[in-house]
């Protein structure tokens, strides 16, 4: 017994030998195996989408992901599971336009990180409706003025029985430079201090006008005041530079731009001189409410045209041009003509269409259709009124409708959301309601 017991207990120390050789050979195998395999660390990764802007047909969407973007440089864009596209990082943060979006209608997107084609990281759902098209229908009405010859260049709108007009006017053989119409007639307004052919005009209210043919006329609780720059040291005496054209964020924070890339700014005390890098002629100037101002400038022969954005106080040049036509491959988008700001965003009408140019992110798109304008308003990103040297449209978000066609000359426009006011050279003005 003491025999068998004691075979008994041989074998099974034989046994938890042979057990334990079997795991320290697997365990030295592992370690191998380890060594030359390292597992890769989970990265901790992220992707989020944010909205900029959307209107009724594009967003502008910025994707951001917290890791190297030559690893992941490619993302998917997802609306309700349907493949929008894909597309490439550029840096941390990617800003791009969305287009061709369809006008009220609610969007759901998800961005997807991709890696060697396969999805890795998704966004949160990011969820906004575009904007509707404005409904509205404007007619139109044609005030003919009494006179044998007027060029109007430009008009102000304080409402559809108060319409200021600039330019040069002859009435029972004199001149005058301002004519007002108070919803009856046009009046030829009395004043002998005024520049014989004034180009711009820009109004704070009733009482507080600016008007400028060179220099800078202000009409002040009933009583204008010339503000001579050349006397006055502003404005280079030996050189012909005038100032025209007039936009003000503020009574204390007035423009004036004019010949050779001049632009003079108001305090309300004090004229300075801004550089702004450019010797063409500065033909339309405008601000928004946020502090943004642009200007456009061009080459009196057609052929060459710039607009520049005003950031941190200097002039920097967005868009430049040295063709009428333009190449849209290289980026040139033909002559430019006119401009507006609006919520951050410059409005420009050039050859190939009406640009969007967004200031805080410098990109921009270019929307198809109507190729001239003399004078663009944009009320908001679905109520615009553009106005050419023969016609008025008027585009709603999503597409251009022509409200006039006319055989006249015109020089200038002004609308105001609820009425328009067309006029030049024709003896004339088109008033749209």
């Amino acid at each position: 017994m003491i025999v068998s017991g004691e075979g008994k207990i041989t074998n099974g120390m034989k046994t938890k030998t042979a057990m334990f050789t079997i795991f320290l050979a697997f365990a030295t195998v592992l370690a191998i195996s380890c060594k030359e395999c390292p597992t890769e660390p989970k990265e901790d990764l992220s992707i989020n989408m944010e909205l900029i802007h959307s209107d009724c047909v594009s967003a502008l969407l910025k994707v951001s992901m917290d890791t190297d973007s030559l690893k992941y440089n490619r993302f998917l864009l997802e609306n309700r599971s349907d493949t929008v596209g894909e597309y490439t990082f550029h840096g941390p943060d990617t800003v791009m336009w969305l287009t061709n979006l369809s006008a009220n209608t609610e969007y759901s997107l998800v961005a997807y990180s991709l890696k060697d084609g396969e999805r890795k990281e998704c966004s949160d759902t990011l969820r906004f409706t575009t904007m509707a098209p404005s409904a509205k229908q404007f007619t139109t009405e044609v005030s003919w003025f009494n006179t044998s010859f007027c060029a109007i260049n430009d008009v102000w709108l304080f409402d559809e029985n108060n319409i200021w007009a600039g330019g040069r006017v002859s009435y029972n053989h004199d001149e005058y430079s301002i004519c007002i119409y108070d919803g009856h007639e046009w009046i030829p307004q009395e004043s002998s201090e005024l520049m014989p052919d004034i180009i711009g005009m820009y109004a704070f209210n009733e009482q507080d006008i600016w008007v400028s043919g060179g220099i800078p006329d202000h009409y002040k609780d009933s009583v204008w005041t010339r503000y001579d720059l050349w006397n006055m040291g502003v404005l280079p005496s030996e050189r012909a530079i005038g100032v025209y054209q007039i936009y003000g964020s503020s009574p204390n924070d007035v423009y004036f731009a004019g010949d050779s890339g001049a632009v003079v700014n108001y305090d309300g005390q004090n004229f300075g001189v801004m550089e702004t890098g450019t010797k063409l002629y500065i033909k339309d100037i405008d601000g928004d409410e946020y502090g943004n101002v642009a200007i456009l400038a061009y080459d009196r022969s057609g052929f060459e045209s710039q607009v520049l954005v005003l950031k941190d106080g200097h002039w920097q040049s967005i868009l430049h041009s040295y063709d009428v036509w333009g190449d849209p491959s290289k980026k040139d988008w033909g002559i430019m003509r006119c401009l507006n700001v609006f919520d951050g965003i410059v409005y420009i009408m050039s050859w190939q269409g009406m640009i969007k140019y967004h200031i805080a992110t410098d990109t921009y798109i270019v929307i198809d259709g109507i190729r001239d304008g003399s004078d663009i308003d944009v009320i908001d990103h679905n109520d615009i009124m553009v106005f050419s040297l023969y016609d008025i449209n008027y585009y709603n978000g999503a597409s251009w409708t022509e409200i006039i066609e006319d055989d006249g000359s015109y020089y200038c426009g002004r609308y105001n959301g609820s009425i328009g006011c067309m006029a030049g050279f024709s003896f004339c003005i088109v008033r749209l309601k």
